[in-house]
């Protein structure tokens, strides 16, 4: 199944979260889902401290949510991509939920988060692609359709050390499933194959947040390696004669374990400029050492570079327009997959706007995309995708003891 082979210059839509055909390897492509501003903000905040915000880089950072701070986070995507190889164009919508998320600090020393995002998407269509039949004329037609995904559920523990140092720790519960159809078409006789792979795991990271001067945070992260456990249900129905018969029927059946790599990552975030924050990350994942292929490439290191920018006039203003943030950002991900010696790379240009509502830190967020990823060369396709994320941040105060005169 090459990607040379998609026939495009159709129009598809989806209740995938992607619709990309890069999806097709692995356990998909990495899930362009976020919370809060962060789709804006070039995918930043390793050393971000802003606190009316769940952070989902780094779990030092739940610990700067206000005192008695009770936060709600909840988002919806839409991708519109655009596939195009040396003879013909595809393009395809996918929307659907992007996140949820609740974070909190009764104390003002420690603060939880909870988040339930999409960690991969798998959402692409092989249609009407002919093979010869060896020794013969004739040819078959074959259609594959891919569908599902991996789901992030994490739990963040964040701790104020002292006035400049934060620490944390993550525990990620990795699950879902990955369904593949296949039908195999000769005149009126099809072949129907469907598989759904399963596949779970827990994850751990720890992360830490320090202030060496007055408006300048650096942070760290790292989580570890984790083998996400496999299993597969597979049905085989073939149809002579408009006659269907069940050839194959199984459940539970163990597959090869899914590896994911040691990641590490660094970030600074300044606000030394008056309303201006400025945000660049570097991280890194070690696909090398897991020692996994795919049927057409391998894996490789992956080194993700981000830059963002926040501008808010005043957050305490009194005037509407003071309290409103504006935010742009970029992101270069070398990628993790090699096909013929050419990583399938890709960079994110974004911009957004945050419109503050209700009890202070409530904001609903208005973010656009637009990203590349792949070329065309050999069997790589081009894939160019324009992104539209909202996402409503809620913000109440919660523990406090009513007092009666």
């Amino acid at each position: 199944m090459l990607l040379l082979l998609v026939p495009v210059g159709v129009i598809a839509q989806s209740n995938n979260l992607t619709g990309s055909p890069y999806s097709l390897f692995g356990l998909g492509v990495q899930s362009n889902s976020n919370l809060g501003g962060f789709n804006a903000f070039g995918k930043t905040g390793i050393a971000y401290g802003e606190g009316f915000v769940v952070n989902p880089y780094n779990p030092a950072a739940v610990s700067n949510v206000p005192e008695k701070t009770f936060l709600f986070d909840i988002g919806i995507n839409t991708e519109i991509s655009a596939v195009s190889n040396r003879a013909d164009d595809e393009r395809r919508i996918a929307s659907n939920f992007s996140n949820i998320a609740v974070g909190f600090n009764p104390s003002g020393k420690w603060g939880v988060g909870l988040t339930l995002t999409p960690a991969t998407n798998v959402g692409y269509s092989l249609i009407g692609i002919q093979t010869n039949i060896e020794g013969s004329v004739e040819n078959f037609t074959s259609n594959v359709l891919g569908s599902g995904g991996i789901n992030r559920m994490s739990l963040d523990y964040g701790r104020t050390l002292s006035d400049t140092f934060r620490a944390g720790l993550n525990v990620s519960y990795l699950f879902g499933n990955i369904e593949e159809t296949e039908s195999v078409i000769l005149e009126d006789d099809i072949l129907q194959i469907e598989e759904k792979n399963h596949y779970n795991g827990f994850q751990f990271g720890f992360g830490i947040q320090y202030d060496p001067i007055k408006n300048l945070s650096v942070g760290a992260i790292v989580d570890l390696p984790v083998s996400l456990k496999g299993s597969q249900d597979r049905n085989v129905v073939k149809t002579l004669d408009f006659n269907p018969t069940l050839v194959e029927d199984e459940t539970g059946v163990a597959i090869d374990n899914f590896l994911l790599p040691l990641e590490y990552g660094f970030g600074v975030s300044s606000t030394q400029l008056k309303g201006l924050t400025l945000n660049v990350d570097y991280t890194r994942k070690e696909w090398s050492n897991t020692n996994q292929r795919d049927n057409i490439g391998e894996y490789v290191d992956q080194d993700i570079i981000g830059m963002g920018m926040d501008y808010t006039p005043n957050r305490r203003g009194f005037t509407y327009w003071d309290r409103v943030s504006y935010r742009a950002g970029f992101q270069y991900d070398s990628g993790y997959l090699k096909i013929n010696d050419f990583n399938v790379s890709s960079y994110t240009l974004s911009a957004g706007i945050g419109l503050p509502f209700g009890k202070k830190g409530s904001t609903f967020n208005i973010s656009y995309s637009y990203g590349s990823q792949g070329q065309v060369e050999g069997i790589l396709i081009e894939e160019n995708t324009h992104l539209i994320n909202l996402n409503l941040t809620l913000s109440d105060i919660w523990f406090l003891r009513r007092k009666i005169n």
